[in-house]
């Protein structure tokens, strides 16, 4: 397995590194650039840089220059959608992503018009529950509108990877997802996601012993977790949903089941959206 690592801006960091594919997290979106220079001058491949912002998109500068680099703008949510006009340009660019947590006020609505306007975004879940019924109107839109728009992550991941007869893990779309991505800290600490990195929780001391991560007692913990459960008999294991979440609510679906019917009807928008891009299209009518 060779998973991507997620790191500080670092120079001395990036030496310890070799051949890795990094993403690289800043604070601050003035530093985008010059932390894609140092990635990029290093014996490493830049993936992209992910600006975990605490501002608002807003509050950002345009004219902070990206050099061209792929980036990931997380930030707590958009703000005033007129005031983003001269941010559009460049958040249009091929490998620019705007995240934002669904249980934010408005951060729905942002998004539906980011995406029409051509940015790609993306949405994260916290513990605090989004509001449901304006989420599958969000993933309606995502999924089944007619009319062309930027992708809204986790929804675009759903429906490309999604197998009725397995489960589909959307955990990656926000760089959480062990597999894909391991959170390295200043040291070459690693852990096996955010929250771990930052409850100071390390399955590793040293970058340079990646190598067979997979078959560490914490990382097949880690990927069995979701057994515990089906041994509670938590609402989770009796959820048909489980496919496209795999306990994404665990921790909010006791006192708001809301999460089971939008997974279900999440399943059911994906499976009319492949019925239709199957199905031939049909002759029309001849017109004067």
């Amino acid at each position: 397995m060779r998973a991507r690592l997620v790191c500080p801006d670092s120079p001395a960091l990036f030496e310890r590194l070799h051949g890795q594919a990094l993403v690289v997290r800043v604070r601050d979106a003035a530093a985008i650039a010059g932390a894609a220079g140092r990635a990029r001058a290093s014996d490493n491949e830049l993936v992209c840089v992910l600006c975990d912002s605490p501002e608002p998109l807003d509050e950002l500068s345009p004219d902070d220059g990206w050099d061209g680099a792929p980036v990931a703008l997380f930030v707590p949510a958009l703000g005033r959608l007129r005031d983003l006009l001269p941010w559009l340009p460049r958040l249009r660019e091929p490998h620019a992503r705007v995240y934002v947590p669904a249980g934010g006020p408005d951060n729905l609505t942002g998004v539906r018009i980011l995406a029409s306007l051509g940015v790609a975004c993306g949405l994260t879940f916290g513990d605090r529950p989004p509001p449901w019924e304006p989420l599958a109107d969000l993933m309606s839109y995502a999924l089944l509108g007619p009319v062309p728009h930027a992708p809204i992550e986790p929804f675009a991941h759903l429906a490309e990877a999604y197998d009725p007869a397995g489960v589909t893990d959307w955990r990656r779309t926000v760089f959480a997802d062990p597999r894909h991505y391991l959170h390295l800290d200043a040291d070459g600490r690693v852990a096996l996601t955010s929250a771990d990195l930052q409850a100071r929780i390390f399955v590793l001391d040293d970058p340079g012993a990646l190598d067979g991560i997979e078959r560490h007692p914490a990382f097949v913990a880690a990927e069995h977790a979701w057994r515990r459960l089906f041994l509670a008999y938590h609402p989770c294991s009796r959820c048909p949903g489980w496919r496209v979440c795999r306990g994404a609510f665990a921790a909010s679906a006791e006192r708001d089941p809301g999460c089971a019917a939008f997974c279900a009807e999440l399943m059911d928008v994906v499976d009319q959206r492949r019925a239709a891009r199957a199905a031939p299209e049909e002759p029309q009518p001849w017109r004067p």
